[in-house]
């Protein structure tokens, strides 16, 4: 009877524990059920920027509605939508019992926020208002919440240094552009030397030119996203192929260019004396020795027949993408992804380019 009575009591234990689990686990369940986020007091700051902190005043119907909570994972909402990868649990400050979760914008909860920053006034604009706050279980709903507030984005401050930063690139390239071969189609030494046509003398490249607007552009959206988001890993695939694209008609490009001028018998000498004797201006050296400049917006537009469509057409999908661009980094606080049809589009328009320079 001694082992039965020591098993007996052994299951009624067993039983006991069980329900006494069951009910802590009720309890807790019970208790979201009392919580509310409360309003914020007044005199207290309602905006909070991204890659802050955001500190939530939790309230409950009843002091065991809070002791039953303690240690138990919160994850944070904004205006019912959880805020993955943002975990906190309560702890106390003074008479208040607090959440605390810093905002950031993770592979995790990009698509919550890029539906949240569809709220916003204007594409432009870096703030959202009135954007209710609250907390829940991870996976489960947001309980009740009176704190509504403004999220900060981005200030204006950031999309000015953004542009600066990016104009600041641009204009350095223009600069170079100006003073050196930079941007330029490559003069052979000895070209140069028999002419007298200094290497800046030679006509703009729109191969150079695309690549060094690219990286003008990618790498002022890329310090623009770093600053606002933090985020080092911002930089997108398709933004790497954009670059990867340019690249590569820029080389092949100047492989072209070295091809032709490997195979032209010139006599540049004669050229040049023939130059001389014209007693003509300097406006006069590209009809009478070629491969002088005429103005950079002529010289990325034209061959030697003059300006052709299939220059234009890589000019016009150039300047489109950019713009694109620009509107999904600020938008979206991402680098774009362009699809296949639009990074095709590019591909295709800058291999008719490379295939009909070959002929010029």
């Amino acid at each position: 009877m001694g082992i039965f009575a020591k098993a007996a009591f052994a299951a009624i234990m067993t039983l006991v524990m069980a329900a006494s689990g069951q009910a802590a686990a009720m309890s807790a369940a019970e208790a979201l059920k009392e919580l509310s986020v409360a309003p914020a007091k007044p005199g207290v700051l309602s905006s909070v920027d991204l890659n802050k902190t955001i500190d939530l005043v939790v309230v409950a119907k009843s002091a065991e509605g809070l002791a039953a909570m303690a240690g138990q994972p919160l994850a944070l909402f904004f205006n019912g939508r959880e805020i993955k990868g943002q975990t906190a649990t309560l702890y106390p400050k003074g008479d208040e019992t607090l959440a605390s979760f810093h905002l950031s914008r993770t592979a995790e909860n990009k698509a919550v926020w890029d539906a949240l920053l569809t709220g916003r006034k204007s594409w432009m604009a870096g703030t959202l208002d009135d954007v209710a706050a609250s907390i829940g279980p991870p996976g489960g709903s947001a309980v009740p919440s009176g704190r509504l507030v403004k999220l900060v984005v981005f200030s204006e401050g950031w999309i000015i240094g953004g542009v600066s930063t990016t104009l600041l690139l641009l204009g350095l390239i223009i600069l170079l552009g100006r003073q050196t071969a930079l941007l330029r189609d490559p003069l052979p030494a000895e070209a140069r030397g028999a002419t007298g046509i200094s290497a800046i003398d030679s006509p703009f490249s729109l191969a150079r030119m695309q690549l060094a607007l690219w990286l003008a552009v990618t790498l002022g959206g890329y310090l623009f996203l770093l600053a606002v988001t933090g985020d080092m890993g911002s930089f997108s695939p398709d933004a790497l192929v954009l670059m990867g694209a340019a690249s590569l008609t820029t080389l092949g490009a100047a492989v072209v260019d070295g091809n032709k001028a490997a195979g032209k018998q010139v006599d540049r000498a004669a050229a040049r004396a023939a130059y001389d004797q014209s007693g003509r201006g300097a406006d006069d050296k590209a009809a009478l020795l070629g491969g002088t400049t005429r103005g950079w917006f002529l010289d990325i537009l034209s061959d030697s027949n003059g300006v052709n469509l299939h220059r234009l057409q890589m000019v016009v999908w150039t300047v489109v993408l950019i713009g694109v661009y620009f509107y999904e980094v600020v938008s979206h606080l991402a680098m774009p992804g362009f699809g296949a049809t639009l990074l095709g589009l590019m591909g295709v328009s800058n291999g008719v380019y490379l295939g009909l320079k070959m002929p010029e």
